[in-house]
């Protein structure tokens, strides 16, 4: 009787753990959904106003040099801002497909372009300072959706403490030693009171209001990163708030353990 119930409950735990495995997938998608909107309607926008001054300018009784200077300007336009929603999309496809846990090697710098891809629109939008210290090519041993969901939610973090700032400013930098590489998101908001440091890390605790806080979660993003080797910390500087995301720096399979 015993084995039968404890084995119901291991089946119920699995399950469980599957279904927030999936709403917190969910919730982390639908965040970066309303960026992505935003995201490529302003470069749709853009096309269909260029796409327009063509059309201007193309007249059947006499197209002029300077009606084809215009008309070259503008095809350069549209051009570059497809690009950029090529970047966009790719960028979405990488951190947003369905996977279970692929664990290869990866590049820390293509997670972090992804990433200002998705976030670029909210940046212009608020208006905050955001500069990146970082040109590097360290690499881990790790799943590059999850570390991309996990960056992504710091970072959108970031931007909503910082914005209450009169001058909001975010920046991210990565400094390495022989065994780990540190990437820090930094940003100038109030930070956490000290009365929920210690909670910050655990299951579905949020200081957001209610409907704002649709972001993965810093318990997820913590064991997310975990299973990766590593840790997030959280400390504040001065007037400065630091969540420091640590990676072992990846060497080879050989100095893996299975």
């Amino acid at each position: 009787c015993y084995s039968f119930v404890n084995d119901k409950t291991q089946q119920l735990l699995f399950k469980n753990k599957n279904k927030n495995e999936y709403l917190t997938k969910m919730s982390s998608l639908g965040e970066m959904a309303g960026n992505i909107a935003h995201e490529i309607n302003n470069p749709l926008t853009i096309i269909l106003g260029h796409v327009f001054k063509i059309k201007s300018a193309i007249k059947p009784e006499t197209i002029g040099p300077s009606d084809v200077k215009k008309i070259n300007e503008a095809l350069e336009k549209i051009s570059n801002t497809v690009e950029r929603v090529g970047d966009i999309v790719n960028a979405l496809q990488s951190i947003s497909r369905k996977s279970v846990s692929d664990m290869e090697e990866t590049f820390l710098k293509h997670i972090i372009k992804d990433v200002i891809s998705i976030s670029s629109f909210k940046l212009k939008e608020k208006k905050i300072d955001f500069t990146i210290e970082f040109d590097n090519d360290f690499k881990f041993l790790g799943d590059r959706v999850q570390a991309s969901q996990v960056i992504l939610n710091l970072v959108n973090n970031a931007f909503y403490a910082s914005e209450r700032n009169i001058t909001p400013k975010v920046n991210i930098e990565f400094e390495e030693n022989d065994e780990y590489g540190f990437l820090r998101i930094i940003d100038n908001g109030d930070g956490v009171k000290t009365e929920n440091i210690d909670r910050i890390f655990e299951p579905l605790f949020s200081t957001k209001p209610i409907g704002e806080g649709t972001g993965i979660g810093l318990a997820v993003s913590s064991t997310m990163i975990k299973t990766m080797g590593g840790s997030i910390e959280y400390s504040r500087r001065g007037d400065l708030t630091y969540f420091t995301i640590k990676l072992p720096k990846f060497k080879g399979l050989e100095s893996w353990d299975y």
